[in-house]
């Protein structure tokens, strides 16, 4: 019996099916319906870009996004981005180093452009995927169906179009992973060592994308092992290691080895720890913004060990206290992970950086009226999978998938760019659980399998409920354009948009952290003072940020001694926090204690080596005292902070050390 993807001409010689996918031949008016929907894709995907160029980051993404930016900037000119291991997998930001050696890094429209185009591959790809589950449904027609219905699907989904518009992992890691299911399906069908290879090196890419693959990767394995041998389940899994392995090597040879990167335990003690609401991607006690929140978590585990940690020796540590919270508090451990399971079904969407759903309406309306939701194709994607992996291999592939990555997502943190890689997967089990059920009601297939509609609708009717605890996540996205709008240096428009977010949620404590930063510089210092005091009694208002930012408005209301009181209390208390150490400095050198503000700055720089602003600020300091080679040091590691900082203050630092000269 020959396998799928050959046929015997007239000679009896095997040839080629003309279809590569081995679903059957495709009609032409299937491939006009699979390159219309691409072309839907790609032309939405286009329209939002291009709308979401009046957000006010457009060119300067911050978070995750800045850090993938900044990456790519330093890769595109030869220059280090970050010692030691690697902390986050480093493909997505090479991708994006290609558009920055091609274009620049002026304008982030090349690199948004060209992922519009990814997002019309994963069309396809979805289509071809869709076609090997669903000719299981009932022949050829439901593997069109399907097919067809799954992409389509894809093409619609909002999530899938606004993050295709982001400097975000799952842009190019979704394409990656619907390729690596197809092609190891492929050789499940058909268990050639070559095909099992291509399928293992597109796997082993996904995994240096994001590592998550690497949990589904012994099911194709054990499913190739049964089929054909040790052989090609082998030959798959030298393919992700051939893939894999540059990244390992240049791992190891940073003297610290790790097998991709190494914030997984970070990332672990996130999602598991006292005080985790199973989607805030924040490590207790640490503050808000990206390098901030990087530097104080190693600075924690340092402290909490008594000596210097390396990369990997910080991810241990939080391994560690993550155990130690399952081992202690086993309960409420398996709540949490319980109600992250139900946040990963949920029909509400999950901020991470920002609330990204809100912002994609506010630039697209449009996109808010496209008719595919998460809640749906999760309850009736979820039972079409089960359905689908009964009847054939690709189905239990793609459920497996859906399973497992759905798993190595609740055992760390849920939110909606998480979720976005099992949205093909559960597009294709939609479709299939409306086909399957044709084929049963025109008498073609077993009666029980009538009872899945009634438990997709109990899922559904799951997916809907209420969330409670769970914020509005509007206040976030207009405190996260106002930050924006001050890091462009539009006060005023900032002012109007945390004004609005804290109508919604008057005691947001980042909202009004943010505010008091306005106030300042629009000149109402005591207002700001006031503002912090009173939210120091709020929920949360023990914050860091809140205590730096009343110290902060203090010294510009012409109040020091209070600034430098309260910053030496607070310190007291908890001696690692730079942004007081800067606070206490701008209020001893407005005291004119020079050396105690010298020594205040040089503790920001140990404790977050990225403080940029405290780096410049010793620059000035140094250099009013007259030590130029110390000032010429300090304006130094501004500059080698480039990419991570503002232009505007690399620039200035460039100057100064040029007047030094």
């Amino acid at each position: 019996m020959l396998g799928p993807g050959l046929a015997v001409d007239r000679q009896g010689t095997n040839r080629m099916d003309p279809n590569p996918m081995g679903t059957g031949r495709v009609s032409a008016g299937e491939w006009g319906a699979l390159a219309a929907l691409v072309a839907v894709a790609v032309a939405l995907r286009v329209a939002f870009v291009f709308a979401l160029r009046a957000h006010p980051a457009f060119d300067a993404p911050t978070m995750d996004a800045g850090y993938h930016w900044a990456w790519a900037r330093a890769l595109a000119e030869g220059r280090e981005f970050q010692d030691g291991p690697f902390f986050r997998a480093p493909l997505y930001p090479v991708w994006l180093s290609l558009w920055v050696a091609l274009f620049g890094d002026a304008s982030t429209l090349a690199p948004r452009l060209a992922q519009a185009a990814l997002g019309g591959v994963s069309v396809a790809l979805t289509w071809a995927l869709g076609r090997r589950v669903g000719r299981h449904a009932g022949g050829a027609r439901s593997a069109t169906a399907v097919g067809l219905g799954a992409a389509a699907l894809v093409a619609l989904m909002w999530s899938l179009i606004a993050f295709d518009a982001e400097l975000l992992i799952p842009t190019l890691y979704v394409p990656l992973l619907l390729a690596g299911v197809l092609l190891t399906a492929r050789a499940l069908e058909q268990p050639l060592p070559r095909r099992a290879l291509l399928a293992g090196l597109v796997l082993g890419l996904s995994a240096i994308t994001r590592p998550n693959v690497l949990l589904w990767l012994p099911l194709p394995m054990l499913m190739l092992l049964r089929r054909s041998g040790a052989r090609v389940a082998a030959t798959l899994a030298l393919g992700a290691c051939l893939a894999i392995l540059p990244v390992t090597v240049r791992n190891a040879l940073e003297g610290d080895p790790t097998l991709i990167a190494t914030q997984g335990g970070v990332n672990l003690w996130i999602g598991n720890n006292p005080s985790s609401d199973g989607s805030t991607a924040i490590v207790p006690g640490t503050r808000g913004g990206w390098w901030e929140g990087f530097h104080d978590t190693r600075a924690a585990a340092a402290a909490a060990t008594g000596r210097a940690l390396r990369a990997t020796e910080v991810s241990g540590y939080y391994f560690r206290r993550t155990w130690d919270f399952v081992r202690e508090r086993p309960a409420f451990a398996l709540q949490l992970l319980l109600w992250k399971a139900r946040l990963f079904l949920s029909a509400r969407e999950l901020g991470n950086n920002t609330d990204e759903r809100f912002i994609a309406e506010r630039f697209a309306p449009w996109l808010g009226s496209l008719p595919v939701r998460f809640g749906w194709l999760a309850a009736f994607g979820a039972v079409g999978l089960l359905l689908a992996a009964l009847r054939g291999s690709s189905g239990r592939l793609v459920g497996g998938f859906v399973a497992l990555y759905a798993a190595s997502v609740v055992l760390f943190f849920v939110n909606t760019r998480f979720r976005l890689p099992v949205v093909p997967g559960l597009a294709i089990g939609a479709v299939y659980f409306v086909e399957r059920l044709r084929v049963v009601l025109t008498g073609r297939g077993p009666k029980w399998e009538l009872l899945a509609a009634p438990i997709a609708l109990g899922v559904l009717a799951f997916a809907y409920l209420p969330l409670p605890g769970v914020r509005d996540g509007r206040a976030t996205g207009l405190m996260d354009l106002a930050k924006a709008e001050l890091a462009r240096g539009d006060a005023r428009a900032a002012r109007a948009l945390l004004e609005e977010a804290l109508t919604l949620e008057p005691n947001q404590v980042f909202a009004r952290v943010a505010f008091a930063s306005v106030l300042q510089q629009t000149g109402e210092p005591e207002r700001a003072v006031r503002l912090m005091e009173e939210t120091q009694r709020l929920p949360g208002g023990d914050r860091p940020e809140v205590t730096a930012q009343l110290v902060d408005a203090l010294v510009d209301a012409g109040r020091p001694a209070d600034g430098q009181r309260i910053a030496e209390s607070a310190l007291a208390r908890d001696p690692r926090q730079p942004s007081l150490h800067y606070g206490l400095a701008r209020a001893l050198g407005m005291l004119g204690d020079a050396p105690s503000a010298r020594a205040a700055l040089l503790r920001v720089l140990e404790q977050d080596p990225s403080a940029a602003h405290a780096a410049f600020s010793l620059g000035d300091l140094e250099a009013a005292l007259g030590d130029k080679v110390a000032a010429r040091a300090a304006f130094g590691r501004v500059l080698a902070l480039e990419g991570q900082v503002s232009a505007a203050l690399v620039e200035a630092a460039r100057q100064r050390l040029t007047a030094l000269e």
